[in-house]
């Protein structure tokens, strides 16, 4: 501090003129990247969601609100018993969900990290599968699995366990083994991260000291991954906090959710102040939630890397090891079995997606093939996926750029508002964009859809931008400058092409769950129809065999575009390691 002020006085007015100027570029150079992001946050995340909160405290009366600053909907929502009720039973649903996701997954994911080590990355390919594969197709698939003649009642029958179907379908117990399933795959891919992060060496070190391998698990491995189990349970909890499509197939009028009954009051009624205050209902409930856990989704700590040497790993002793492998095959069955007998059906001569097989046959392909309105919608979703993916991409990597390399500012208030749309229902970051619209009177479109999207998956590809910089060497920079190459010929031929891997797999990452959307586009839509919105039209007025045909061709699409990707990934390994040779 003494010295700026030595040099300040001591100075001619015009240096410190350009003292000043240099510390004003230095700012913009280090904030600038960020501005475009954090303008999006502004507009299409706070935004919307101080809107909803005066919404919600305005009167609703005829189809209009009325600036009558009043209490009544929050009133309405604490004194109707019906909103209790479902409220409560969202609550109860979203717990179980997590428990059985984060208690199947763990031991899953330790058998991925500890158990395997030649064929680990095809055995994590093979959870990532599922995941990328469409949720409504995913939902749809536990129809011909717990129906009244589906897998498990024709099975049951046949060995003479009952005589009768079991009610399954249309129940709570449905939407929880839906919804366990549905969320598996984050779950054991959050988990399996943080354990590969913290790696064997401190469990071998305790081994050494004497500790029996449930010793070494219970005060070393599973304290130290905490962490990853909060970030598992933040992850399964808060999205099934808003879940729509899975209590509407699967649950009917027995399993209603809180989702099901804000989207009547949106989309139907209108009454924007009553949907406005359980909206933030919800919203309170996730937040307390995730400051109860007492986790921070921190980059520095997610990113930062482990403490154990995968290389050098032991393995564990051979009965444990192969008790994993049991475990962890009948995980894969879980995962795997809704989707074979999606394509079984598929297949089946049959009006139904049930048993009896009645023989092979592939015209169901050949009318979703000839459906003008099924290609339409396809072309709709590849068009405003690859739109979301380059917007994304182009917001959200300059901003994680800044994030990582610089100090400014609102640095730390910006990192934490983008966690906001990962820690929130994505319902309720839909119901929030269609009143800041309709509040704007913004006709909804394409392009509503088109920013719901982006402001849905623009968090995931900053994190996935980041992950690849706080990994990256910044002595090559530093050579590039050392040699005489200025900040911008460094960025452009030395910083941008070590970039590119970050930002395809960024832009990979916001394709897909663009692709994948519904709820949102539901919500933001006109009259654009993409394909999720075909499936689901599809499923509420028929359940035809064509749906099992549209859910097999998107399985297969991304089946092929996870292992293209893999495939990628591991021959450019390849030549990197051929040229370093």
């Amino acid at each position: 501090m003494n010295r700026v002020t030595v040099s300040a006085e001591v100075l001619p007015a015009g240096r410190q003129g350009e003292g000043m100027g240099s510390a004003i570029r230095n700012a913009l150079v280090r904030v600038g990247p960020a501005l475009l992001i954090i303008l999006w946050v502004l507009a299409f995340v706070f935004t919307p969601m101080v809107i909803m909160g005066i919404y919600s405290l305005w009167q609703y009366q005829n189809f209009e609100m009325l600036r009558n600053w009043t209490l009544e909907n929050y009133t309405e929502l604490v004194t109707s018993t019906i909103y209790i009720r479902v409220l409560w039973r969202t609550i109860q649903i979203a717990g179980l969900t997590t428990i059985f996701c984060v208690g199947l997954a763990y031991p899953f994911a330790y058998f991925l990290a500890r158990g395997v080590r030649r064929w680990r990355e095809l055995l994590v390919i093979m959870v990532m599968i599922p995941f990328w594969t469409s949720f409504l197709v995913r939902t749809y698939a536990w129809m011909s699995i717990l129906g009244e003649h589906g897998v498990i009642n024709e099975a049951l029958i046949q060995l003479g366990v009952i005589q009768q179907p079991l009610q399954i379908l249309y129940t709570t117990t449905a939407v929880i083994i839906a919804a366990t399933y549905l969320f598996f795959p984050f779950a054991i891919l959050t988990l399996y991260s943080s354990l590969e992060k913290l790696g064997p060496a401190t469990e071998e070190a305790a081994l050494d000291l004497g500790a029996t391998p449930w010793q070494a698990f219970r005060r070393i491995t599973l304290p130290l991954t905490a962490a990853g189990i909060q970030a598992a349970v933040i992850f399964v909890f808060v999205p099934a906090l808003g879940l729509f499509v899975t209590p509407a197939l699967l649950g009917g009028t027995r399993a209603t959710m809180i989702g099901n009954v804000q989207v009547t009051i949106f989309k139907n009624a209108m009454n924007f102040g009553l949907g406005s205050s359980i909206s933030f209902v919800v919203l309170i409930l996730a937040m307390l939630f995730v400051a109860g856990l007492g986790r921070s989704v921190d980059l520095d700590k997610v990113y930062a890397g482990g403490v154990g040497d995968v290389a050098r790993a032991r393995q564990p002793e051979h009965l444990r090891l192969r008790a994993l492998g049991i475990y962890a095959v009948l995980m894969y069955i879980f995962l795997y079995l809704p989707i074979a007998f999606l394509i079984i059906f598929s297949m089946n001569n049959s009006p139904t997606a049930s048993f009896p097989w009645q023989g092979f046959t592939l015209k169901w392909y050949q009318e979703v093939i000839r459906d003008p309105w099924m290609i339409n919608s396809v072309r709709n979703s590849l068009m405003i996926a690859c739109l979301t993916a380059l917007i994304s991409v182009v917001v959200a990597a300059p901003a994680a750029y800044a994030m990582v390399r610089f100090r400014f500012p609102g640095r730390t208030l910006l990192k934490q508002s983008l966690i906001i749309p990962m820690i929130i229902p994505s319902i309720m970051l839909g119901f929030a964009l269609l009143i800041l619209f309709t509040a704007f009177e913004i006709d909804l479109s394409v392009m509503t859809v088109l920013i719901g999207h982006v402001t849905y998956v623009l968090p995931y590809v900053f994190f996935v931008v980041a992950a690849q910089q706080y990994g990256f060497d910044k002595t090559l920079e530093e050579a590039a400058m050392d040699l005489g190459a200025n900040r911008w010929v460094t960025f452009r031929r030395v910083t941008l092409p070590l970039m590119v891997p970050g930002l395809l797999a960024g832009g990979l990452f916001a394709f897909t769950l663009s692709l994948d959307e519904f709820i949102i586009t539901f919500l933001l839509t006109g009259t654009l129809q993409t394909l999720p919105l075909f499936v689901w039209g599809m499923l509420r007025t028929m359940v035809s065999p064509t749906v099992n045909a549209v859910g097999t061709l998107i399985v297969i699409v991304a089946f092929v575009v996870v292992l293209a990707a893999q495939f990628r990934g591991r021959l450019r390994r390849k030549q990197g390691l051929t040229a370093a040779g």
